[in-house]
């Protein structure tokens, strides 16, 4: 019985010190630049959180992209009106702009899904980086892209807070970003006039169509069974059943 109690003794110190080992040591963790990026690394609240020193890496990366987007261009975004014109250039980015924050304000206030919020916000940055910097000093697409940055900073804010009130001081922000109401997404801007639709032929992807946001199934059928890349697998073959997923999937069942 001793002999057992020593052994288990001994076992239990080997665990204790397996689970010491896996610590991290906090004061090491939040000096120089791990302490700004532990926010953005925050997943579901369910799950616990590993540490991971290249996540904590991507976390300062990330961050740095937006301070290099937005800093060198800070005061020409706080000279902007907030007046944007019609072209197609300001639909496509309010449209991101918007479609970003539904998704970013539904996973944090609804789902409390921060690390797929970070995600869109992610799109959202690598998106700024492709429009072309003659867009930013035009005075209409300059108004939405300043509307653009200020949404950006609102939804950094909660993961980043000191990086956020920093810009949004920059930008001319009035007082601070912590104590503004958060912006409210518009569902029409964000709306897609034009979706992708995958095709399936007995579970294989045959085919992709653009297809207006508002098909219904019936138009989304015609233009699928008329698509050259699918008759290739149903031209004289019984068509059994059809699935429509609206604005993502057509699948074919074919024998």
């Amino acid at each position: 019985m001793r002999r057992a109690g020593r052994r288990r003794a001994v076992d239990e110190d080997v665990q204790v010190e397996a689970e010491r080992r896996r610590t991290v040591d906090a004061d090491r963790a939040v000096r120089g630049r791990h302490g700004p990026t532990l926010h953005p690394l925050r997943g579901p609240p369910e799950k616990d959180l590993d540490w991971n020193e290249q996540g904590v890496e991507g976390a300062f990366r990330f961050l740095n992209r937006i301070y290099r987007l937005v800093a060198p261009r800070a005061k020409a975004i706080a000279d902007t009106q907030a007046v944007w014109d019609a072209s197609e250039e300001v639909r496509v980015l309010r449209q991101v702009t918007h479609r970003t924050l539904l998704k970013v304000t539904g996973d944090i206030e609804d789902r409390s899904h921060f690390n797929t919020a970070i995600s869109a916000i992610m799109e959202m940055v690598n998106f700024l980086y492709l429009v072309p910097e003659s867009l930013w000093g035009q005075a209409g697409t300059a108004a939405a892209l300043r509307e653009a940055v200020e949404i950006l900073l609102h939804m950094l804010s909660p993961f980043a807070p000191h990086m956020g009130e920093e810009l949004w001081e920059r930008i001319g922000g009035k007082g601070l970003l912590c104590s503004r109401p958060w912006p409210a997404a518009d569902a029409d801007v964000a709306r897609e006039e034009e979706i992708e639709v995958v095709v399936q032929v007995n579970g294989k992807v045959r085919s992709k169509l653009t297809v207006a946001a508002g098909a219904g199934e019936d138009a989304v059928r015609e233009r699928v069974m008329a698509d050259p890349k699918v008759r290739e697998y149903t031209t004289g073959k019984e068509i059994r059943k059809t699935v429509y997923v609206p604005g993502k999937l057509f699948s074919i069942v074919v024998s």
